[in-house]
């Protein structure tokens, strides 16, 4: 009786469980408090979308586990990772083309950039002189998007 008990109170938990949906407004603080827009970047599916300062983002969860976004970063690596001085970018491309890689930093900030023609194959990338944070890595081309986070634990000012 208190194993069927149990069992109907999870099942009965289970269907309760949903994803919660985000209402995200935006406004200004400091010498003005309007905002004229606002640039959203899904790192995942590589899409932006550039909204008016008035609107609002309304984001809905999933609940699970998106295999997608795992498979798309199955050839990154990032090493070492906390970093203090330098650390190495590392990934494959299946073909040739030009690549974006973007670095920013906690605050959706843009850091560097660099675009480059890629041959087909495995590449590696040095990263330094960073000041002390976290930061965003997003590796795009019209075939692939690479993303991670790259910590760095580094007391120099960074440059």
């Amino acid at each position: 009786m208190k194993k069927s008990t149990i069992i109907i109170f999870f099942v009965l938990a289970m269907l309760q469980t949903q994803a919660q949906d985000y209402l995200i407004s935006f406004a200004g603080s400091g010498v003005s408090t309007t905002v004229d827009s606002v640039q959203v970047r899904n790192l995942t599916q590589n899409t932006s979308l550039t909204l008016n300062g008035t609107d609002v983002l309304h984001l809905m969860g999933i609940v699970g586990i998106d295999l997608a976004s795992e498979k798309s970063n199955g050839d990154l690596r990032i090493y070492p990772n906390p970093m203090d001085e330098q650390s190495f970018i590392e990934f494959e491309t299946a073909s040739s083309g030009i690549a974006t890689i973007e670095l920013c930093d906690i605050a959706g900030k843009q850091v560097d950039q660099t675009q480059n023609m890629l041959p087909c194959g495995r590449h590696t990338f040095a990263v330094s002189d960073l000041r002390s944070g976290i930061y965003t890595l997003c590796i795009k081309s019209a075939v692939y998007v690479y993303s991670g986070k790259i910590v760095c634990t580094s007391i120099n000012p960074g440059n």
